[in-house]
């Protein structure tokens, strides 16, 4: 068995206790705010999101993708039960409803060199 430590494992500096040095490595890792308990604010990542379809679905209109995203994420949150994988669920709907309505998907591979 291998008891040494590995890069993951964290060593607390001399008269620190060992929970602080992880909660400190913690928040050097984050880039949300301390006070959002690790999890990204639900409107920002829609944000995220609708720029990122821009992206993927160039032909559609900014605004449509941000009124998409946002009333999917709504009517999944309304029927939702738990709400931990709500915005990557409202990213698949979209991208699915967009398929379906006909919009080409842009893949970076298509651009020319």
């Amino acid at each position: 068995m291998n008891i040494g430590r590995t890069a993951a494992s964290p060593v607390a500096p001399r008269g620190m206790r060992l929970s602080d040095a992880v909660r400190r490595q913690v928040r050097c890792a984050m880039t949300e705010p301390a006070n959002a308990g690790g999890l990204v604010d639900p409107e920002t990542a829609l944000r995220r999101q609708a720029e990122t379809l821009g992206q993927r679905f160039p032909d559609v209109d900014q605004s449509e993708l941000e009124e998409r995203v946002h009333g999917t994420y709504e009517r999944l949150k309304d029927e939702a039960a738990v709400d931990s994988h709500l915005v990557a669920m409202t990213e698949k709907q979209v991208t699915e409803d967009l398929r379906r309505s006909g919009e080409t998907v842009h893949v970076r591979s298509d651009d020319p060199a």
